[in-house]
């Protein structure tokens, strides 16, 4: 009864009950035919003793009697202590199928009872243990011993499969989570060694570094990930389109065989001053990445494994090339309306005071200051020809001076009867006067 309820459950112990009820009552039953069995018997034996002394009679009587009740009583109480024993063994093992660990079955009997107890205590014992070191495992201890009671222990050897499939999984994440921190952002993880969940598991770690890896490879700027050494952990497709080698072949390479910087192999190389400090650095330099000349800003950040401890840098470069040679234009042009306000500067000076011989050239003009110079031009071009306007005007000018003063010569030798007219060409080198003070005023408006 007890091995059927070991291996088939309550259900087949309490059939095993059921069969020990019958027959227990089978054997009662026999117990009251024997007891018919040895009343005949008795009956025979008090015929036959008819002639003994009344008191052997009585004496004989009883002593059957005594067996009889005897063996009805013993076959009571073996009955009752059985299934009460066996009741116990029900109730402890219907108490461990509800997961509780912790119950207790009180049976200390020495016979088959004793032995079904014992067998009971020896499964919540096997069950507490796997109980436990399920429980580590599931607190993130994986190094924790599981008991396997034999080769049929299905259970125990499910907890060690699970058990052994985590800690593969964790060296694996632990592979590809070291793998990113140091940079090598092409590692990827391998599925392959797992079922079910468990590749799930890698597969969406995958995507998620191919998702971050994919941010990096949009940046439209180089993006490099380098180790303490140099060496290229990690180029983006936009540094790897500047330098115009494939990704994987700088991969392993030293960086400044490739950017080739005034800053490689310096003092100033804001990667290297990054990983001694600890922090960010910057440098703006000149690069000469796959023959091309370039100015460019860069950033350095120092990388840090899961100890804390600096393993690497990552850098991020800025291309000014363009800024860089806007602001030296700029400046070149600013260099140059500077010098031609200038030069217009003293030509109109000498003009106010009185030098109308002065001329403006505009200075010649490279590719940078070739469409301000048309500018100039336009200027020179006006202010020559207003100089040239008044030369002509103020020539007009001393002409007709020149020939008043002839006629006031003639004039004064005349006679007095011409003084009237005299005095009226007086009036008129006045008028002329005034124009020529008005010239000149007109010319200095010019001038400014």
């Amino acid at each position: 009864m007890a091995k059927q309820y070991i291996d088939g459950g309550p259900e087949l112990g309490n059939l095993a009950m059921e069969q020990f009820d019958a027959f227990a009552e089978d054997l009662g039953g026999k117990v009251v035919v024997l007891v018919n069995e040895m009343n005949q018997e008795a009956e025979t034996s008090i015929d036959e003793a008819i002639s003994m002394n009344a008191s052997s009679k009585m004496t004989g009587l009883i002593f059957t009697l005594v067996i009889i009740v005897a063996t009805i009583l013993l076959s009571w109480i073996l009955s009752s202590l059985i299934s009460t024993s066996i009741n116990k063994a029900v109730d402890f093992a219907q108490t461990v199928a509800t997961g509780d660990l912790s119950a207790t079955v009180e049976i200390n009997s020495s016979d088959e009872t004793g032995t079904l107890a014992n067998a009971l205590r020896d499964m919540q014992s096997s069950l507490k243990l796997k109980a436990e070191a399920v429980q580590a495992i599931a607190a993130g201890n994986l190094n924790v011993e599981v008991d396997i009671a034999s080769e049929a222990d299905i259970l125990g050897e499910s907890i060690v499969t699970v058990r052994q499939n985590l800690k593969s999984l964790n060296s694996e994440i632990q592979i590809l989570v070291n793998a990113a921190v140091s940079g090598q952002l092409d590692n990827r993880g391998d599925p392959g060694q797992f079922e079910g969940t468990y590749a799930d598991f890698i597969v969406g770690i995958n995507e998620i570094i191919g998702s971050i890896v994919g941010h990096l490879e949009n940046v439209p700027a180089p993006v490099m990930i380098i180790d303490k050494e140099f060496n290229i952990r990690y180029m983006n497709k936009t540094g790897a389109d500047v330098i115009g080698v494939p990704k994987e072949k700088l991969t392993g390479d030293k960086c400044y065989n490739h950017f080739k910087t005034g800053d490689c192999n310096t003092d100033k190389c804001a990667l290297g001053r990054a990983m001694k400090s600890g922090q960010i650095e910057r440098s703006e330099t000149d690069a000469h990445p796959g023959g091309n000349d370039l100015e460019i800003a860069y950033t350095g950040v120092a990388i840090r494994d899961l100890n804390n401890e600096i393993i690497g840098s990552r850098e991020v470069v800025t291309d000014q090339t363009v800024i860089k040679n806007a602001e030296k234009v700029a400046r070149k042009v600013a260099e140059y309306q500077s010098n031609e306000i200038n030069a217009i500067y003293k030509v109109l000076h000498k003009m106010g005071n009185g030098d109308l011989t002065v001329n403006y050239e505009v200075t010649s003009a490279d590719k940078d200051t070739a469409q301000v110079k048309e500018s100039f031009d336009g200027l020179s071009e006006g202010l020559n020809k207003t100089l040239d306007s008044l030369n002509d005007i103020l020539g007009q000018v001393n002409n007709a001076v020149e020939q008043v003063a002839s006629g006031a010569q003639q004039v004064s030798d005349s006679s007095q009867s011409l003084s009237q007219g005299a005095t009226e060409q007086a009036s008129s080198l006045e008028e002329i006067t005034a124009s020529m003070t008005e010239i000149g005023a007109q010319t200095k408006t010019n001038a400014d």
